[in-house]
């Protein structure tokens, strides 16, 4: 052997081992970016009445519950925020934001209080709920209800 050969042998030896070796790996899979997710947080709200009648009786309430829910099971001690958004009314404390936390079925609930009769000088109106989940992540965990009030006519 020349030593021409020897230097075009031994790199080339060296090439086809290294080229053997990778030939052997496997390309691995790439994620779903649409899912699934690792953790799944769901809050739904909802308002039982969601039609209020307001008389001369007095003020008249909702109780708004919250469902959070991690991958379909119930979230318990989570806290929730609710906050009155848009429309009259308040919740018993005279505010228009209130929190509660969640019980072992991962229900959390607020009672709003409608406006009298003389505070409604606008005659029927909607009420906009939200409530959020409190939590230490970037994301905003959301769920909203409205509520119709309707006015006594006399």
């Amino acid at each position: 052997m020349t030593m021409t050969t020897k230097k075009i042998l031994i790199p080339g030896l060296a090439l086809a081992l290294l080229l053997s070796v990778s030939c052997l790996r496997k390309e691995g899979s790439e994620p779903n970016p649409f899912g699934p997710s690792n953790l799944q947080l769901t809050l739904n709200l909802q308002a039982n009445p969601n039609v209020l009648y307001v008389t001369s009786a007095g003020r008249v309430t909702s109780n708004i519950q919250a469902t959070v829910k991690a991958a379909g099971s119930p979230l318990a001690g989570q806290v929730v925020v609710f906050t009155v958004e848009a429309g009259w009314g308040e919740f018993p404390d005279y505010s228009r934001r209130i929190s509660a936390v969640t019980n072992s079925q991962g229900v959390a609930s607020a009672t709003y209080v409608s406006p009298s009769l003389a505070e409604m000088i606008d005659g029927d109106s909607d009420v906009l709920i939200e409530a959020h989940l409190q939590t230490c992540t970037p994301y905003f965990i959301l769920g909203s209800v409205w509520l119709r009030l309707l006015m006594a006519r006399t």
